[in-house]
């Protein structure tokens, strides 16, 4: 089974899909991560559309090798289109930018606000939901709320 779990940055993707990897006993895939590693070993490279098409058919690849958790931002609709349940994370801006603020401490929100805005620009044509996504927003649920949403969309498909 795959899970498919997209969304704009601070919407709690890595939360959610971490804890409920480790929740159902799936295997968790941090695409975003795959993205970071390859710009800082080659950071023009990871740009050109060749390279994420290649990047996009091993988070594929590694989707298929049994019950996983993806996260990204275009799972649901480029990576796996396929994936057995997707869901579509949102948060409202002053809450992304909040979260934010543990992760980039000494930092002002209005800062990490303004740069949020800036990246949902930037990423805008990628993060969209897939027309069967449920979309779920997170602004004022806790992360254990949504991994048990989550949960609960993975037993109904089962």
């Amino acid at each position: 089974m795959i899970v498919a779990i997209d969304g704009p940055a601070g919407s709690g993707k890595s939360t959610v899909a971490s804890a409920l990897a480790r929740k159902l006993g799936f295997r968790h895939l941090d695409t975003g991560a795959m993205y970071r590693a390859l710009a800082w070993l080659v950071p023009r490279v990871a740009r050109h559309s060749e390279v994420r098409e290649v990047m996009r058919g091993r988070q594929r690849a590694l989707g298929l090798i049994g019950d996983s958790v993806i996260e990204g931002r275009d799972i649901g609709t480029v990576v796996v289109p396929d994936a057995d349940v997707k869901v579509f994370l949102l948060a409202d801006e002053g809450e992304r930018a909040r979260r934010r603020t543990g992760e980039r401490p000494g930092v002002a929100a209005e800062t990490l606000a303004a740069d949020l805005r800036k990246r949902d620009e930037h990423d805008a044509v990628n993060t969209l939901p897939a027309p069967d996504a449920v979309v779920l927003d997170t602004t004022t649920l806790t992360a254990d709320d949504v991994v048990q949403r989550i949960a609960e969309l993975v037993g109904e498909r089962r």
